[in-house]
C-alpha cells in the first residue's frame, strides 16, 4: 500500500465521521427538548412548519409547548392542525398548557383556536371548552366553529345562544355568509319573536344559501305568531322576499286570507304570482 493511498483513506474515514456527527446533531437538534428551535420552525414554507409541529408530538417540556403554542397562531391552517394534535398528544400538560395561554391570550382568533383544540381533545385529560367564559364569547365561539367548523356545534351554540341571544342578531348581519347561515341554522331550533323578525329579514340576504336556511328555518318553526310578520313582509320590494313569505303562508291554513296575498297575484314577477296559489288553497278565506 502506497503512501498516498493511506493517506486518501484516513482522509475518507474522517470525512465519514464528520457526516455522521453530522447527521446526529441535526438530529439531536430536531428531536431532543432543550437543545433550541427547530430551525424549521421559522420556515417560509409552511409544509416544514408543520412537519417540525408533528415531531414535537406528545413533548411535555415546557420548551416545546410554548413553541407548540405559538404556532396556533401561525396563518396556515395545516401548521395550526398539527401544533393543535401535538398538545392533544401531550395530555394533561397540553390541556394545562392551553387553559394558561387561554387566560392571557387577547387575540379572539387564536383564542377560538385555542379553545378549538381544548375542544376536540381527550376530555379524560382535561380537555375541555371551560364553561366559566363570558356567555358572549362562549356563543360567538360555538358560532365560529359551527360556520367553519363542523356542524355538531350548531347544538352546542343553540344552547349557547339562548344565554348569550346578541350574539345571533348580530350574526345575522356578519359579512360573512358562512357566520349568518350558522345563525339562522340556530335561530330555527330557538324562535321567540326577535328570531322570528330577523329569519325574516334574512329572506332578502344577498347570498342565496342564507336566503334558504331563514326560509327552511322559518318553516321547521311552524310558529303561528310568525304570520302577522310574514303578512307586513309582502310589502317588500324583493321579489324572492315575497315568494318565501307566500309559500310559509300556506303553513297556517287558519290564518285569515290577506289582501297582500291577493295583491301579490297581481305582481310583476311571474315566482311571486305562482307562489300567491299556495296560500289560496290553504288559508281560510272567511
Amino acid at each position: 500500500m502506497t503512501p498516498s493511498t493511506d493517506t486518501r483513506r484516513r482522509v475518507l474515514k474522517i470525512l465519514v465521521v464528520l457526516v455522521t456527527l453530522g447527521l446526529l446533531a441535526s438530529f439531536a437538534w430536531r428531536g431532543v427538548p432543550g437543545t433550541g428551535p427547530d430551525p424549521r420552525l421559522t420556515s417560509k414554507d409552511p409544509l416544514q412548519r408543520a412537519a417540525a409541529a408533528r415531531e414535537m408530538s406528545g413533548r411535555t417540556d415546557d420548551e416545546s409547548l410554548g413553541l407548540l403554542l405559538g404556532l396556533l397562531a401561525d396563518a396556515q391552517g395545516e401548521v395550526r392542525g398539527a401544533a393543535a394534535a401535538a398538545l392533544q398528544a401531550a395530555g394533561a400538560a397540553g390541556a394545562h398548557a392551553l387553559t394558561a395561554r387561554l387566560a392571557s391570550e387577547r387575540r379572539q382568533g387564536v383564542r377560538f383556536r385555542i379553545l378549538s383544540a381544548m375542544e376536540d381533545g381527550d376530555p379524560a385529560k382535561g380537555f375541555r371548552v371551560p364553561q366559566s367564559l363570558d356567555p358572549d364569547e362562549l356563543a360567538r365561539y360555538f358560532l365560529w366553529r359551527a360556520a367553519f367548523g363542523r356542524l355538531s356545534s350548531l347544538d352546542r351554540l343553540v344552547d349557547a345562544a339562548k344565554r348569550a341571544p346578541a350574539v345571533l342578531e348580530a350574526a345575522s348581519a356578519d359579512p360573512m355568509p358562512q357566520v349568518r347561515q350558522a345563525a339562522f341554522g340556530a335561530l330555527g331550533r330557538i324562535g321567540g319573536p326577535k328570531g322570528i323578525e330577523t329569519l325574516i329579514r334574512g329572506f332578502s340576504d344577498p347570498d342565496l344559501q342564507v336566503r334558504a336556511q331563514a326560509f327552511l328555518s322559518l318553516r321547521l318553526l311552524k310558529d303561528p305568531s310568525c304570520v302577522p310578520l310574514l303578512l307586513a313582509s309582502l310589502a317588500a320590494a324583493d321579489p324572492v322576499a315575497k315568494r318565501y313569505a307566500l309559500d310559509l303562508l300556506g303553513d297556517f291554513p287558519d290564518a285569515p286570507l290577506p289582501r297582500g296575498v291577493l295583491e301579490a297575484m297581481t305582481d310583476a314577477s311571474p315566482a311571486v304570482r305562482a307562489a300567491a296559489g299556495s296560500p289560496l288553497t290553504d288559508i281560510d278565506t272567511k
